[in-house]
């Protein structure tokens, strides 16, 4: 069962926010960092997920709800991206 993903520093393009995690329940680290991924945020995240690594991107849009029920994530890095909003579904 696929566990984790490095794919960065591409050149992968795309909607980020029509990625389907559910076929990867054992997915702890997603990293698609420095791409050129746009769209927005997933709206759902597999439940082990440790890791979610998608900076210098070009991502818009604000921090779903899913975000704040991601109890298994202890590292996020989504800098360097276009991002906006408030920060209210990190807490």
């Amino acid at each position: 069962t696929l566990a984790s993903v490095h794919l960065s520093h591409n050149a992968w393009t795309g909607d980020l926010g029509s990625l389907q995690f559910s076929p990867f329940t054992d997915l702890t680290v997603f990293d698609m960092s420095a791409n050129k991924l746009t769209g927005t945020l997933p709206q759902s995240l597999p439940v082990k997920l440790t890791q979610l690594l998608l900076h210098e991107n070009q991502i818009g849009g604000g921090i779903p709800p899913c975000f704040k029920s991601a109890i298994n994530l202890k590292i996020l890095d989504l800098s360097e991206n276009l991002l906006e909003g408030n920060l209210n579904n990190l807490a």
